[in-house]
């Protein structure tokens, strides 16, 4: 991907926020977060661009965004907001290129969802899983908090958990008004980061089954690869249990991003990307 701008501005969309990153002659000059802008919630983006970056080249990098009907509507909603020049890429393209740059592989991305690609140097060639928080994402932050919740409200927790659960969440009607509310995927997945400063083996099993279900299902797909890269908050945080899990299955966990949009901003000179 060419280009020949001097300011860029790159946004990843993800289930539940929009990283941003303004560059300019390659330096980067600010960062935020702000509302999804995945293709099912644009009725819900209330953010407003600093104006200065709305004159920027865009590069926005988004989930629901391989489809060309979620490409089209993204785009349209960006044009709306004032942006001029501008490309819609998926979440997909933006894990490719920063985990592979021009050689070819197979990674995942989980993060709030969860899913597998094959990447030929240039273009996502194969997906597998992506399903949705409804049908899969076994692996990430959202089944994190569905395995979580479910042991919660069947009263399956440690005495110890539950009462620090009660007192963050609420009551059990709360807690289900939350997770059918319109902000579920933030609020189910955010359990991930709430309970990370428990330190009960409990937790940890958990994140262990979540994850063991993810490889069962990459076994699955017969990918027949022995090596895979990943990206996303999700797999970063819990890399070593990622690790321990695909070593069972002979397959190696290599690089390991947080974030693959400071990846590519890191990489970014005047007019290339």
């Amino acid at each position: 991907m060419m280009l020949k701008h001097t300011n860029i501005l790159l946004a990843d969309s993800g289930g539940t926020k929009t990283d941003w990153i303004a560059i300019n002659n390659g330096k980067i000059m600010a960062r935020w977060k702000g509302d999804s802008l995945h293709p099912v919630l644009l009725d819900h983006f209330s953010d407003a661009i600093p104006k200065e970056y709305l004159a920027y080249h865009l590069e926005f990098f988004g989930a629901g965004c391989h489809n060309e009907n979620g490409k089209q509507k993204v785009l349209a909603k960006l044009r709306t907001l004032g942006f001029v020049s501008l490309n819609v890429n998926s979440d997909l393209d933006e894990a490719g290129l920063s985990l592979f740059g021009k050689n070819n592989g197979c990674g995942f991305i989980s993060g709030t969802g969860s899913v597998v690609f094959k990447y030929d140097g240039h273009t996502i060639t194969d997906i597998y899983g992506g399903l949705g928080h409804i049908l899969a994402d076994e692996g990430s932050g959202f089944y994190f908090g569905k395995l979580l919740l479910t042991e919660l409200l069947n009263n399956r927790l440690p005495r110890e958990i539950e009462d620090f659960l009660t007192l963050e969440l609420g009551s059990r009607s709360e807690i289900l008004s939350n997770v059918y509310g319109s902000e579920s995927k933030r609020y189910v997945s955010g359990l991930s980061e709430l309970t990370k400063s428990l330190n009960h083996n409990l937790i940890n099993e958990l994140h262990k089954r979540n994850i063991e279900l993810f490889v069962d299902s990459f076994i699955g797909y017969k990918t027949n690869v022995y090596e895979v890269k990943a990206c996303g908050s999700y797999v970063f945080h819990h890399r070593e249990l990622f690790k321990a899990a695909f070593a069972k299955k002979q397959i190696t966990l290599g690089v390991t991003l947080k974030s693959p949009l400071e990846k590519i901003a890191e990489n970014i000179a005047i007019d290339t990307l």
